[in-house]
């Protein structure tokens, strides 16, 4: 993803000031081409050193167990909206998946949203369904 700024009622790069025409929101020009895939390995290589870290403090905060089932296995972990409200934290940060982690550690875990730990299952259960069936018989 790139910064961009509005001119026109268009998308325009703001490294290079170039409209920005098709999705995923990034530059097309072969000099900001080349440096996105660059990058692109280094973002994957600090990911995969920091993010361990990251969703240890996460699931910590969170009480390391599903709040749904109680499964304590950390790999299947994921951070669950109770009350379906996902789509409006992800408006107003502006942030989801490892981003939104960061967030959340960066902003000393705020209460704006209310979050828990839910296992795979139970998180997709509740997507679904609308609820978790440990919680309630889905719709």
């Amino acid at each position: 993803m790139v910064w961009t700024f509005q001119k026109n009622g268009e998308s325009h790069c703001k490294q290079c000031g170039q409209p920005i025409k098709w999705s995923p929101k990034t530059c097309d020009s072969k000099e900001h081409i080349a440096y996105y895939l660059a990058r692109s390995e280094d973002n994957k290589r600090y990911w995969r050193k920091h993010l361990p870290e990251l969703e240890r403090q996460i699931w910590e905060h969170y009480g390391n167990r599903c709040g749904c089932c109680g499964m304590t296995d950390s790999r299947f972990f994921t951070l669950g909206h109770p009350n379906n409200d996902g789509a409006i934290q992800r408006k107003t940060t502006r942030t989801s998946g490892w981003t939104f982690y960061r967030w959340l550690v960066l902003n000393n875990f705020p209460t704006t949203y209310e979050l828990e730990i839910q296992c795979w299952n139970c998180n997709m259960a509740q997507k679904k369904f609308g609820i978790c069936p440990h919680r309630g018989v889905p719709k």
